[in-house]
C-alpha cells in the first residue's frame, strides 16, 4: 500500500473520509498573528468543527518540491527549523492544530522565533510525505522537525498531544519548546 493510502485509512478513524480542497486555497510558510493573551485553551479551539466551513489549510495545487525548497532556503537564511505538518484539509483534527497554532501567544510566538512551517497534503504530495514518514502508522496531522540541511530531526504524532477533544496547548508547546535548536 503506498504511504499516502496508508496515511488516508489510519486516519480515517480520527478525520473522517477525504474531502477535495477548495480552489484557490494558500499555503504561507509564515504563521499567523498569535491571539490576544488571556486566552484559555477551550476558547482557542471549538470542541466540534465543520471542516467543510474552514478554510483550506493545505494547498493540494502546489508544487510540494517547491514548497520544501522554499521552507529549506528560508530556514537556513533565518536560523531556523523547518516545522512540517502533513495531513489533509478534510481531517478535523488538523484544523484543530492549525487553529491553536494560530491562537495560542505562547505557541505563536515559539513558531514565529523558531521555525518555518511547512504543510504537506497526504495525497497531493505523497512522494515528499513517503520520504518523511516511511512508515506511518499514527494517522495525521503528523509533526516532522526539519534541520535546515533537510535532515529529520523528530518526528511527532500528534494524539499524545490530545487532551479531551482539542490538542494541549503546554504539550504542543513542550514540544515545540524541546525541538526549536538555538
Amino acid at each position: 500500500m503506498r504511504v499516502a493510502q496508508a496515511l488516508c485509512v489510519v486516519s480515517l478513524f480520527a478525520c473522517g473520509p477525504a474531502e477535495p480542497a477548495p480552489a484557490g486555497s494558500e499555503v504561507s510558510a509564515a504563521p499567523a498573528a498569535p491571539a490576544a493573551p488571556g486566552s484559555a485553551a477551550a476558547e482557542l479551539v471549538p470542541e466540534k468543527l465543520d471542516v467543510k466551513a474552514e478554510p483550506a489549510i493545505y494547498d493540494v495545487e502546489a508544487d510540494g518540491q517547491a514548497l520544501f525548497d522554499q521552507a529549506l532556503t528560508r530556514a537556513r537564511e533565518q536560523n531556523r527549523r523547518v516545522l512540517v505538518t502533513i495531513g489533509g484539509n478534510w481531517c478535523v483534527w488538523c484544523h484543530k492544530l492549525h487553529m491553536l497554532f494560530r491562537r495560542d501567544p505562547a505557541i505563536g510566538a515559539r513558531l514565529e522565533r523558531s521555525f518555518v512551517e511547512l504543510k504537506l497534503d497526504t495525497v497531493a504530495h505523497e512522494s515528499l510525505v513517503a520520504r518523511l514518514a516511511p512508515d506511518p502508522k499514527d494517522g495525521v496531522p503528523y509533526l516532522f522537525v526539519l534541520a535546515p540541511t533537510g535532515e529529520v530531526l523528530a518526528r511527532q504524532e500528534t494524539g499524545s498531544l490530545e487532551l479531551g477533544p482539542r490538542h494541549d496547548p503546554a504539550k504542543v508547546l513542550a514540544f515545540l519548546d524541546a525541538h526549536a535548536g538555538a
